[in-house]
């Protein structure tokens, strides 16, 4: 069977119905959207509102803290700056003297101790080299050679200008003490 037409503005009508229908449609999206969108911006502005409270609070509270603060008394950090490089000024540097030691040794000299202080409280920075002088040769004399090149050696003197002999065993053990220190009163 067919179907005949014979009202031509009734199939303009329907069209345009058509139309009609989807325009209002999109519509209805466009509106929608739109209020999605200004719910949206109202939820995140009470969010905000609220974030920006808990920060001005916080602020006043910082405030508060720093107006209760004692004032940090700045003579007494840079008195401790003071002592920390004066002390950092009079530290020693240990290996250069070991350096030299291992340089101005007699190879019929054996060390058997050496002992590096920092000044104690009564007692000022001290180097300590004891040691053992072979049967070859006189003891007395291998010693003091060795302490004489030790008073020649800058990079002892420098921090340690004192060399002498501490002890010198005559027993036929040939052991020695050389002490090197630093005078007291010293700077």
């Amino acid at each position: 069977m067919y179907r005949l037409n014979f009202y031509r503005e009734y199939g303009e009508k329907r069209r345009r119905k058509r139309l009609r229908t989807v325009w209002i449609g999109v519509l209805a999206c466009i509106v929608g959207l739109e209020f999605l969108f200004a719910i949206s911006l109202l939820v995140s502005s009470v969010l905000l509102d609220e974030q920006a409270a808990r920060l001005d609070q916080e602020i006043d509270q910082l405030n508060r803290s720093l107006a209760q603060r004692q004032p940090v008394d700045s003579s007494t950090e840079i008195q401790v700056a003071r002592e920390l490089a004066l002390i950092r000024a009079q530290r020693i540097d240990w290996a250069p003297k070991l350096t030299a030691i291992s340089e101005r040794i007699d190879p019929d000299l054996r060390l058997e101790r050496i002992i590096g202080q920092v000044g104690q409280r009564n007692g000022p920075p001290r180097f300590a080299l004891t040691g053992v002088a072979s049967a070859s040769g006189s003891d007395m004399e291998l010693v003091n050679r060795f302490m004489k090149s030790l008073r020649k050696e800058s990079r002892i003197t420098i921090d340690l200008p004192d060399v002498r002999l501490e002890t010198l065993k005559g027993d036929g053990t040939g052991q020695f003490e050389i002490v090197c220190e630093k005078r007291l009163g010293e700077t």
